[in-house]
């Protein structure tokens, strides 16, 4: 792109072509997916998904929408512009600020969801205290507030000055975050278990109750490990492939322009995969988007229900009328 420095020389054609094809079937997947997580969960019909957990999926959720609904159409937008030779500074210093925004905010979410699942893990009775509704919404307008300010580093150092800050403050930071929270968490569940699995034969209920309480605690957490899998397989080429670009500008530019697309490629698909994390780990939520779908096709056959006998109501009135009048014609007469 015009700021992506290449000596001047523009990507080749079918290179563009390519990645704005790939953007805009990742463009639908990732707004469709996204969309679900956020509509499910805004009905939420077994009243199960209203937790200080799913108030950060959601914000996660909104940022994968923001990358589905406006970063890939600009970025497909551009790459065509790019093949056809009229790419401008500004509309390619805006794909890059969408780009920069909510890969921010999405990666935020996720450092907001391990803090989440390792206060509610080691400081179970202080979790409620620390994670209420309005903290939960200041935390959400923090990350927001800081994705807006670290994109605009950009304006001033250009692209791939940028990716190498958006590598080591964003992706490289959040991944020794994830990692720790995640081990620790895990280790204290590990431990709490066998804690109480060693305890009397005497069964009471407050220990089969903190029992549950753990298993819950666990199935949630090893969503989030699976969360973590996911973006590592698609962050950590990303960051590579960013220090590749910034390690050895002398790369012919055919190999910078596909390492370039590869990059926001690897980023984007995380917003497309994490939807199906959730719906396929989380039960409460497989049963909730069942739901959800299921009443929307009630309401739909429900409206064409209503829709049929309201037109042979009025069929049926018509011809009613019909033959009245044709009754009455003989007494006019």
């Amino acid at each position: 792109m015009t700021s992506f420095d290449c000596g001047g020389v523009q990507a080749p054609k079918d290179v563009s072509i390519f990645s704005a094809v790939t953007s805009l079937l990742l463009c639908i997947i990732i707004s469709i997916g996204n969309f679900l997580i956020i509509w499910v969960i805004y009905k939420d019909p077994l009243k199960k998904l209203r937790t200080p957990f799913t108030y950060f999926i959601v914000n996660l959720a909104t940022a994968d929408l923001i990358v589905g609904t406006i970063t890939c159409p600009i970025y497909a937008y551009t790459l065509i512009l790019e093949s056809l030779g009229g790419l401008s500074d500004t509309m390619a210093q805006t794909m890059h600020m969408t780009f920069f925004i909510s890969s921010t905010a999405s990666i935020l979410s996720l450092i907001a969801l391990s803090l989440d699942r390792y206060i509610a893990i080691e400081f179970p009775f202080r979790y409620k205290l620390y994670f209420t509704g309005n903290r939960c919404r200041l935390i959400t307008i923090v990350i927001w507030v800081l994705a807006i300010s670290l994109s605009w580093i950009y304006m001033k150092v250009g692209y791939i000055s940028h990716l190498m800050v958006f590598a080591n403050s964003s992706i490289v930071i959040a991944f020794f975050i994830f990692i720790g929270t995640y081990f620790r968490a895990y280790r204290f569940l590990r431990q709490e278990t066998q804690r109480y699995r060693q305890r009397a034969i005497t069964i009471m209920s407050t220990t089969q109750e903190h029992l549950n309480r753990l298993n819950n605690e666990r199935r949630v957490t090893r969503v989030f490990l699976t969360v973590l899998i996911v973006f590592l397989c698609t962050y950590c080429p990303a960051t590579i492939m960013i220090y590749l670009l910034q390690s050895f500008p002398s790369w012919d530019c055919t190999t910078r322009h596909w390492i370039r697309d590869l990059v926001i490629f690897f980023i984007t698909i995380n917003s497309s995969v994490n939807p199906f994390v959730y719906t396929i780990r989380l039960k409460t939520f497989q049963t909730s988007l069942r739901l959800v779908l299921s009443r929307s096709e009630s309401i739909n056959r429900q409206d064409r229900h209503s829709s049929v006998s309201s037109s042979t109501v009025m069929t049926h009135d018509l011809h009613s009328i019909k033959r009245d009048s044709g009754s009455t014609l003989p007494h006019h007469l």
